[in-house]
Order: C-alpha cells, then structure tokens, then sequence
C-alpha cells in the first residue's frame, strides 16, 4: 500500500499535506495528428488512435493495438447515456475534446507515460451515483496491481497499465477509485456520497500507459524448481512446484492463463517457512485451490495446506498444519468433491509406511486424520487420489508382496466424509485380478472419468524392455476393468514418471523417457484403448527427475508440466499437449519465472530529471543498467541502458553524479578476474544516458579490494569515494579505509591514492556531498570497537583537511548508514541509531552546528538506511521502519527538519507500507513536488520502484467510509464521530449509525461516547487503516452511543473495502474493521497478552486481552471490542480489542 508524504505548515492556519500522484499526468509531450475520423497520437514507447468512444493503444513499434477500449455507456444516476453522434469541441498539440449529445464530454491527452482519457460529466443525478462503462479487446492479460491494472503478455511481462482513477470536481474535490474489470467489460464507478456533494462539472480521468514499474524484467528463476504439480481452475490453471531461489526450498506457484500464458511472472510464494518445503500437490474446488506440501519447520516433516484464491492471493500464508503427528509425513496428495479436499499423504508414524488422509472443508476446516492403508509389517509410499463424483479413489505402492512379485500397485476407496470404504484393490494385478504383477510396479497416478478412474504406473514386468508405462481402469464399486493392465508404452529403456489427466473426452498419459531425457505422451480412450500406439513427443530432452504433471483443459487438450536438468539450475516448463495430441512445434514454455533481481541502485538528479542506475544479473553475469525517470515519477527509457554489456564477469555497487553537463557513473569491477581484487572503475554518460568514455575510467585499481563508492559533484569534478582494503595486511592496520579519487570533467582521475581516513578499525560505507566548491564525507567507523559515524571535510582537489575525522554527536554506540546532503548553507547527516534516526547540520567549513545532534525518530523498533535531501525549504529525511508487527517487515516512514534544524512536530507517517519489505528508500524534493525511490523486496529479490509527491489540501470527508475509499496520506478532516474505545496509544472512532469505524492514533484524553472532529492523514499499519491526527477536537457527549454489533467469527474483518483498504485474509461481506462488535467462540489457547478462540472449525480469532484476565480453555465465551486485525507470516488475520473486563464473558 502506497502512502504519503505528509506536512503541516501552521502559518496563517493552513494544512496542507504532500500526496502520492498515481494517475497523474507529467507535461503533455505527445503529438496529435488528424487521421481519417480520429487523431494519431503517441511517442516512441507508445502510440495510439484516438476517436470518438475508442481508444486503439499500441505499445512501441507494434503494429497491431495491444488493447481496444470502446465506450458503451455513461450512466448518470438511472439515466444510461449512450455515445451517439459527436463533434471536436477543442483541439490542441496534445489534447482533444469530443462533444457528445448526450449530455457528457471525452478528453484525450497524449503525455509522456501514455494517454490521459478523461469524461466530463456536466450535471448531478438526482440521485445514484456515476457508472463509465466500456469493452475492452486485448490478448493481454489484465493483473490487478496498486495503481491500476497492469496487462502482462504470454511470458508475464508488462505491456501496459490501466491507471487507477482520480474524479475531480469544480472545486477541485478529488475522489479515488480503481476500475473493475471482468472479462471483456471494464467499468469506472463514482459512488452516491461523492456525487450528492460534488460541484459539477466533474472530471473522470484513468491514464493508459505503459507499466511505469523501473525496467522490470522477467527471466528464468535464480538456482532450481522442481516437481510442478498442476490443476484445472475457473479460467486457467495454477502450476505448483519446490523452489530453491530463496535460503531454504519453499512452495511457488504461478498461474496459467487459459492457453497457458504465464499470469505470474514474479511467481507466488505459497509458503516460504524456514527450514524446507518440498513436494507439493494441488487441487481446486471450484472455488478455491488447496495446494498441499510436506514441511519441515518444526524439524521433523510434517504435512501443511493453504488456499488460494483464482486471482492468485495466499489466504493462509502461514499455512495449516494438517497433520503433525510422531513419525516424518511425505509426499501428499489432494484431491476436491467439489466442496471440500481429501488430503492423503505417506506416515511413518506406525513404525513403517502407511497411508493416512484428512477431510478438510472448503473454508479450512480440518476433520480427524484417518488412516487409509496401514498394513503392519509393510510399507505403503507414494500416494496418488481423485473424485469420481461420489467417491475418493487413493492409489499407492505397496510392499505386502515383495517377496512374492516384488511393490505392486493398491487402491482403496474413500467417502466423501474422508472414511475408507472397506477392502484394498490389486489395481496392478493378473488375469485372475488376485494377485500381482511380477516385477516393481511404482509411483501411480489417477485420475477420473465419468464414474471411473485411470491408474497408471511404472511397471518392470518385462526383462527385456526395461521399466515401461501402464494403466488400467478402476470401476466406482473399485474393480479392476482392465485386468492385466494396458501397456501404455514398452519401449526399451526406462519410461519414469508418468503423469495423468482427463479433459473431458480423452484421457493423456504422459512420462519421461530416461535415455533420451524427453517427455512423450500418449492418449487412451474411456473403453481402456490405447489411442497412440506411437508416442507424441512433447519436449525433446533435458527432462528432470521431478515428475510429470498432466491437467485437463476446460475447452479440451491438456496443459502438461516438468522440469528441466541443468547444471546452471532447473526450470519448470509446460506445454499445450492439443486432444489430438499433436505438439507442434515440440517444445516447453518456461513457466517458473522470477523477477529479475536489481540490486545497489542509486539516482542522481540532473534538474530536469532523475537517472538511476542498478546492477542487475544478465547472461549470467552482473552490469550496470540505467534509466532516465522524470519529475513526475514516469519512465522515459522503457528499455533500459546496460552501461557494461561489453565488459567481463561482474559490475556491482553502481554509484552516480551529475555535475550540470554530463553523469559519472562509478561501481565495484571484478573484470580483472586473473585474481581476487575487486577495483574502482566509472563512465561518463551523458543526459540522454550515452557513454562519453568508450573505455571505462580506471578510478583505483590499487592491490587488494576496493568496493561501496560513492560519487559527489561539486558542479565541476566528481569526488569518488569507496572502501579500500589495500592496508590490510599491514602489521598496524588490517582494516579497510575510505580512500578518495578526483574525476574532473574531461575524465581524468587525479590523487587516486589520497585516503580520507586510515585509522585503526574498519571505515565504511562511505557518502558524500558537495556545497559547490568542497565537500564532506562521512562514513561508519570502528575504531572504537563500535560503529560511530565520522565526517571529515575534502577539498577540491580530493585533500582531506582532518585526517583523524570528526565524530558526529553521540547519540548511541550503534551509529549506522548515513547520508548527507547540502542545503540552506549547511550539510545535513543523518544516521540510525539502531532504534532511532538522528541527524545533525555541518557549516561549510566543517563544524558540526548541531552539537548534541537530532533526534529526527525514536521508539522501541529497528530503524535503517536513512536518506535526507533538502527541498527548498527543509530537509526531508526517509527510513526504513520496522515497527510493523509483521517481524522482518520494513516500511518506508518520513520527517522533515526545517532550515534552523527544528524537527518537525508534524507525526510521523509511512509513505510506503506492504506486507513485504521496502528498503534503501532515496527522497528527492523540489519545493512542493517530490519523488521517492526504494527497493522492494519480494520472493527474494529486489526491484527498484518510484513514487511522486505532490501537494494536496485538506479535504473534508463526510463519513468514515468515504475516507477509508481514500488512499493513504490523504489529508482529511472528520466531524462529529463516536469514540467506541480507549487504548492508552489510540483510539477508535464509529459513526452514530454504526456503519464504519477507524483507529486514531492519539495519545490525548478521550472517552467513550465522546464526540469528536479529527483531522491528520489518513494511512495503514498492519493492514488496518487509521488517522495520524493533527488535531481532536471534543465536541460534546453523546446521547445514545453506538452499541456493539453482533457478528459471527467467520464474518470478522471482512473483504477489502477497495484497493486502498485491505479485509482480512480469506475474508467475507462487509469490511468492519474499526467496529465495535461482539462475537463469541470456544477458548482453544492462552497466551502472555492474548488468547484464542474458535468460532468453527478452522476460524480462530485472536483476542489482545492485554493486563485484562483471561478466561479458561474450553470455555464458550462472547468477546466485546474492536474488530482488528494484525499481520501473521505475510497475511492479514482476524484480531479483537477488548476495552475492558466486562468485555470478555463466560457463558455458561
């Protein structure tokens, strides 16, 4: 969740507040050109045909639209305008206006980052509110992101984004919302309680452009995945598999679009626990998929599920444990009726191999652990299931007979409560259906058809041919049909692995062939004949060891899955294996795609722009790509400029500088790979990113490693500063130092040997900053033996002036990360304290202003990576935040410091805050406008995003619902709200009429029944939205306060209220977190602060009871308080805040 920037300037009683600008336009830079009917439009990432109710939006060079929007209707209250005849009202460079009859205006702006559509809707409804509705044409596949719809081609990258909405009204009112799409219809809804008090005209304007993520790019993941398991869903399919691109193997997913496109390029995490997670399985209810796996973070391997949602969502991202008992539990299966899943899995928990299964319901309900197959004295491995309809069938190898004919193939039936039906099948057996095959029959799996299943397996009855494929038929009473079984294929070799399916009309088998390392297939009939006596090949060679997966396709063939064998790492592939069977052309698309990882990014602005710079892994090694970033916070190089294509091996830890004509560019080099040293070396680029130097600059190439620079301007030369190791092995000092180097304009590099500071103890991670002649350099520094920061001032020409440093104030003994910045005629550093962000002012002449320093944050929670700039007029300063409850979670929070050094009283607010990490955050301010860089870091690796900050009034909203539609950092003010509870950090605010609520964090003097007006930024903090105040304002008592309202546990939290306000995971019906409810359950665990209950089978709530005393396990009790929530292993889950201890009651 995106939030903002906030400010409060107290002069002449104005408040004002800095707002994210996620559908706002840069400067129009597009051209429109009258065609046939219509305007041309477009630059060199995109073009567009415009016309009266259509927009054709073509990306770059291609030739054909990669999406069509043509508008059905404009609905204003319950009239349905239609998009009739129309005129050209207005026409410029940039823009056209379409003058309908209807009663409505169309506005086309051609910008930098895509098309501006907007519609002018002249007079309000009498009543209702104000529906756009139009059909989109695309290929693309829509994915809904935080600011808009992102639409990815086959191989998950992004093509283009539909922007989130603004509305705005006469008085310049501005209302947020994002647009629905489902199938072919997009709609843009306006709700009544913004119509009813808008001044009209009003303005509707989503931008569509191209995604304005910074260059992300998909490829292969990093190391190996897997043993893909897949099924069919509502509109697709969802692949699954084990991943190593993390520390540990953990579950992945992506899904497949219907004609197997991947939807997920940066994949799914479904479970990255600690310890391993492996061998997962998959199945959907029609509702929901559960994916099953085998787990090993309570040390010995366990069996845990999770559902997930079909738009890709993790509703228990901690998992659910199904079973934990004594003994290692493997290699689960799952299969769905339809409603619920039958989990069935290997457990050694009897001493040897059994066969155990769990009901589990739709919702996550567990029912009792059953055992499917245990036979004392053998072993029973490797299950298979599937529904026929009315019955489970389970499948495995077993040992009974392996001294007579060696594993066989066993069966049994299951109902649909999860209890085994009496008598095990020989599903592998002979002609008289008593006894097994001769020879090891392995790994079996099922599927079914109509009221029958299809087994197939490994089969060594052969002497000659080696290991072949078989199958057979099981009947819904559990006969055998096919006696014997049917030779799928019995070439010589080994034929492994099979994987099964079933579309509807045939049924595929599919394996691999060992020797050859291909994946083939072939179709078998209803009436157990084999259709293909020769085998299709679907992949020719370099198969894996992890399996085959086979899912039927909804309108017919088959979507096939494996894994690839590769020194470099192994891939998930799939392929479209047709009814006919038929590949063409024989091959795989890769499917386990990951982000590709943008490590050490840096920017420096160049008073027009930003140009960024990252190291990002291509062909193997690490280069130093950039890309030019405008003041509005759009990308203006869609394709990224890799700086170090041509050199060898790695290029890291890139650094830039702008000195008013031209960027150096400066990172840590290991192409010198004859040995272990790393170097200094840089380019200078010009503003369009083009290198000047066709040869990289030597900066220092001194014995041993230099690595981390940083790279300053004085508006002339470039100051390069970095660790340097070449002292290491000195009898006096074995620590790395900060060493510097003059780059001037014409590229030469002069006193490259000049150190800032050769004390004992490590100096590191260097910055600095110039005041336009000279400049400072601060650094961590150890000689104490703990971090302090130093700075020392360096002249022009690379001198240090203070050998020894100067220490900064002493905050803390853990002084970490700073930055530094010039403004206001003084140099800003900024620290961590560990738990604190400090800061102090430097004059220019190297005294530090500020000598018992600022305290720019406090609290009890881990605090990192600050960064400071000076806007004009203050000094902003971001961080990371690790306050969030989420443990390892990092948010991005913001002050502000005047020019004198005064903190700002303003609180503290995120202006970037999500479930996963964001990190390394850089602030840029002009005045009033600002853009924000940082890292955020997903599925292990990092990608480099940018907001903008822009300047917004107060607005007044009426209700707590319509500032809960706002998007975080909006500034509102409140009036006359019910406090429903008390907390000595917060308190909580309701409507009269009970319809919503929210958290205000305040300490001031609140009581419950007060009546109360609030105003500050609204924001988000572990997925519950509140109101940073500026000011309360007690306006009274009321005469009848809310009442609690009574709600069932499952219905706690609720479903998110719109993009900018999140439910709880899995949730359902209306969100009311903030309410003052009361619910009940059964008592199922205490805890240091808290306890739980279960208000049904697989709902457990949370309950923060605090100092209040709690009841007894086992009791039945009803709990009043809020409904909250609060962040578990990534997912958001129901919490209740009890006031007091008439609150919690035993009922009896």
């Amino acid at each position: 969740m995106v939030r903002t920037l906030f400010s409060m300037a107290r002069s002449k009683r104005t408040l004002t507040a800095l707002l994210l600008a996620l559908a706002t336009g840069a400067a129009a830079a597009g051209t429109l050109v009258p065609s046939k009917g219509g305007f041309n439009a477009g630059l060199s990432s995109y073009s567009a045909r415009i016309e009266p109710g259509k927009l054709a939006y073509h990306a770059e060079s291609a030739i054909k639209p990669a999406f069509i929007f043509s508008l059905r209707s404009v609905r204003v209250g319950d009239k349905v305008l239609r998009p009739g005849s129309s005129r050209v009202e207005k026409l410029s460079s940039d823009t056209v206006t379409f003058r309908h009859k209807a009663a409505f205006s169309e506005i086309y702006t051609a910008r930098e980052n895509g098309v501006e559509q907007s519609w002018v809707i002249d007079s309000r409804p009498k009543s209702g509110g104000i529906v756009i509705n139009g059909i989109i044409h695309t290929t693309l596949h829509p994915i809904k992101a935080s600011r808009g719809w992102r639409f990815v081609d086959g191989k998950g990258s992004s093509v283009l984004r539909y922007g989130s909405v603004t509305v705005i009204d006469a008085n310049e009112r501005k209302y947020r919302c994002m647009p629905t799409i489902n199938g072919d219809h997009l709609a843009i809804s306006v709700p009544e309680s913004y119509v009813k008090t808008a001044r009209f005209p009003i303005v509707i304007d989503p931008i569509v452009g191209p995604e304005n993520q910074l260059c992300s790019t998909f490829s292969a993941a990093t190391n190996s995945q897997d043993g893909v398991q897949m099924a069919a869903g509502l509109n697709g399919f969802l692949a699954v598999w084990q991943d190593s691109r993390g520390i540990d193997l953990d579950i992945f997913a992506t899904r497949l679009g219907p004609n197997g496109d991947v939807l997920d390029p940066a994949g799914i995490a479904i479970s990255t626990a600690t310890a391993e997670q492996i061998t997962p399985a998959v199945a959907w209810n029609g509702k929901v998929y559960f994916v099953v796996w085998a787990d090993r973070r309570l040390g010995v391997q366990h069996i845990y599920g999770a559902r997930v949602l079909s738009t890709g969502e993790v509703i228990d991202k901690q998992g659910i444990l199904i079973s934990g008992s004594s003994g290692t539990q493997a290699y689960p299966k799952v299969a769905s009726d339809g409603a619920g899943f039958e989990v069935v899995w290997q457990d050694s928990r009897g001493g040897t191999q059994d066969i155990y299964g769990c009901k589990i319901s739709g919702d996550g309900a567990l029912s009792r652990v059953m055992g499917i197959s245990t036979q004392a004295g053998s072993n029973e491995e490797n299950p298979d299931i599937a529904y026929n309809g009315t019955t489970f069938l389970v499948v495995w190898r077993d040992s009974r007979n392996a001294s007579i004919t060696d594993t066989d193939i066993y069966g049994c039936r299951v109902a649909k409560n999860g209890v085994r039906l009496a008598g095990d099948i020989i599903i592998s057996c002979d002609l008289t259906g008593a006894n097994g095959i001769t020879g090891a029959q392995n790994n079996p799996k099922v599927c079914a058809f109509d009221s029958t299943w299809m087994v197939a397996w490994e089969d060594n009855r052969s002497t000659t041919s080696g290991t072949d494929i078989y199958a057979a038929r099981v009947n819904s009473d559990g006969v055998v049909m096919d006696r014997n079984g049917v030779q799928v294929v019995g070439a010589t070799g080994i034929q492994e692995l099979p994987g099964i399916g079933y579309d509807g009309s045939k049924i595929l088998i599919a394996w691999r062939d060992r020797t050859s390392r291909y994946i083939q297939c072939a179709r078998i009939g209803a009436d157990g004949i084999l259709q293909d006596r020769t085998p299709y090949n679907v992949s020719a060679g370099t198969a894996g060891s992890g399996g085959v997966s086979v899912a039927g396709c909804v309108n017919g063939g088959f979507e096939v899955g494996w894994n690839t064998l590769s020194m470099a790492g192994n891939d998930i592939l799939t392929a479209r294996v047709p009814r006919s069977g038929a590949i063409s052309p024989v091959a795989g698309s890769l499917t386990s795609l990951g982000l590709d990882d943008q490590e050490h990014y840096c920017v420096a602005d160049n008073g027009r722009e930003y140009a960024v710079v990252w190291a990002q892994m291509v062909n193997g090694n690490w280069d130093i790509l950039a890309a030019r970033v405008s003041y509005s916070g759009q990308l203006l190089t869609p394709v990224p400029v890799n700086l170090t294509a041509t050199l060898y091996t790695d290029q890291t830890q890139p650094a830039i500088a702008w000195n008013g004509t031209e960027y150096l560019v400066t990172w840590t080099d290991d192409s010198s790979f004859m040995d272990s040293n790393l170097d200094i070396r840089g380019m200078r680029i010009d503003s369009t990113l083009r290198p000047i130097d066709t040869t990289p600059l030597l900066i220092c190439g001194a014995a041993d490693v230099q690595q981390n620079s940083w790279v300053a301007s004085n508006g002339k030369n470039f100051l390069v500063v970095w660790e340097d190791y070449r002292n290491s092995s000195s009898t006096s000092n074995y620590y790395t130092d900060i060493y510097d180097a003059i780059v001037d304009a014409n590229g030469i590099v002069t006193n490259p040997m000049s150190g800032v500071n050769l004390v004992t103890g490590d100096q590191r991670n260097p910055r600095a900053a110039s005041d336009g002649t000279n400049y400072y350099v601060v650094w961590e520094d150890y000689r104490n033996g703990y971090s302090l920061i130093y700075g020392a001032k360096v002249s022009s020409s690379g001198d240090c002036t203070n050998s020894s440093g100067t220490a900064m104030p002493a905050t803390s003994y853990s002084q970490a990360t700073p930055d530094i910045c010039y403004g206001n005629g003084y140099y800003f550093v900024t620290w961590s304290d560990s738990i604190y962000i400090s800061g102090c002012r430097i004059s220019a002449s190297g005294t530090i202003t500020d000598p018992s320093g600022i305290r720019i944050d406090t609290g009890t929670t881990s605090k990192k990576c600050p960064s400071v700039c000076w806007d004009g007029s203050r000094y902003e300063v971001v961080w990371e935040d690790y306050r969030s409850s989420f443990v390892g979670n990092a948010d991005i929070y913001y002050a502000s410091v005047g020019g004198t050094g005064v903190l700002s009283p303003d609180p503290k607010v995120a202006l970037v805050s999500d479930l996963i990490p964001q990190l390394r955050p850089r602030v840029f301010g002009h005045s009033d406008t600002g853009v924000l860089f940082y890292s955020r870091y997903n599925n292990f690796v990092n990608g480099t995003c940018v907001v903008t900050l822009t300047q917004q009034g107060m607005q007044q909203v009426d209700t707590i619902a319509a500032a809960k539609l706002l998007p975080a950092g909006s500034f509102i003010s409140l009036h006359g709200k019910v406090v429903t509870a008390v907390f000595p950090d917060s308190f909580y605010v309701e409507e009269v009429n009970r319809s919503n609520g929210i958290k205000v964090i305040s300490t001031i003097t609140t009581h419950i029944g007060d009546i109360v007006d609030v105003t500050g930024v609204i924001g988000i903090t572990d997925g519950e939205r509140q109101i940073m105040p500026g000011t309360v304002t007690a306006m009274g008592v009321a005469s009848n306060p809310p009442k609690p309202i009574g709600i069932r546990g499952e219905w706690l939290g609720g479903a998110p209220l719109n993009a900018n306000t999140p439910g709880v995971a899995g949730g359902t019906g209306a969100n009311n977190l903030g309410q003052l409810i009361t619910t009940w359950g059964t008592v199922s665990s205490l805890g240091s602060g808290y306890f739980y209950i279960d208000a049904k089978p697989g709902v457990s709530i949370k309950i923060k009871s605090g100092s209040l005393s709690q009841p007894k396990v086992g009791d039945f009790v009803s709990i009043t308080g809020i409904s909250s929530c609060e962040i578990v292993a990534g997912a958001i889950n129901r919490a209740v805040l009890p006031r007091q201890q008439s609150d919690i009651r035993a009922l009896k």
